[in-house]
């Protein structure tokens, strides 16, 4: 991880700042609970952890 250089944006509005925020990415498996249970497998969460399939 580290910093990206962007461009700035091509339009300014008085009052708006220009600048973009630093984000950062989700870490691995961060959303994986979320994901499984979306799928309707919510059920299985520790059993795929169990298994190395989700983090």
């Amino acid at each position: 991880a580290g910093r990206v250089r962007h461009h700035r944006p091509p339009t300014r509005f008085h009052g708006t700042p220009t600048e973009l925020r630093q984000l950062a990415a989700p870490t691995l498996g961060q959303h994986s609970d979320e994901i499984v249970a979306q799928t309707g497998r919510a059920d299985q969460i520790h059993e795929l952890r169990a298994a190395g399939v989700i983090q």
